[in-house]
């Protein structure tokens, strides 16, 4: 009795201990996700009230609200930086960083065009952005000085 009583106890005490890692790993990938959640970036298309196209793959929008944002483009949009009039393709008025199929359509010469967004991030005002872009558009140059 007194060696199923050992054997009962180090059963436990193995379980213990196994799961005590799995109880760790499962504590840092949800932590991960809410990181990942923390850091998606959202705005709700019916309360844009201000935009303007800084480039071919730029658009910075202002909400009602104060909230503002830069739009990154997923490629080069040809047309966007001239056009007057925007709309955006979602499913359920809210466009997050990271959703593979939000989309900006415009007219580019009268011809209806569409372009996927790849990126979404808060910024604090107009000038930001502009210089955000201005940045960027100079690092991908030097790096591409074709």
């Amino acid at each position: 009795m007194g060696n199923d009583a050992g054997k009962y106890i180090r059963l436990v005490v193995c379980s213990v201990l196994l799961s005590v890692p799995l109880a760790v790993l499962a504590e840092d990938s949800s932590s991960a996700a809410d990181t990942a959640e923390s850091e998606k970036v959202c705005f709700d298309t019916t309360r844009v009230r201000n935009h303007d196209p800084l480039s071919d793959k730029f658009l910075f929008i202002e909400q009602s609200g104060g909230d503002s944002f830069l739009i990154t483009m997923k490629s080069r949009c040809f047309g966007l930086r001239n056009t007057q009039v925007i709309a955006f393709k979602d499913t359920m008025r809210r466009i997050c960083s990271g959703d593979n199929f939000a989309e900006v359509l415009f007219r580019d010469a009268g011809r209806p065009m569409t372009c996927r967004i790849g990126n979404i991030e808060k910024v604090a005002d107009k000038e930001t952005a502009k210089a955000i872009v201005a940045e960027r558009i100079a690092a991908e140059t030097e790096s591409n000085p074709d």
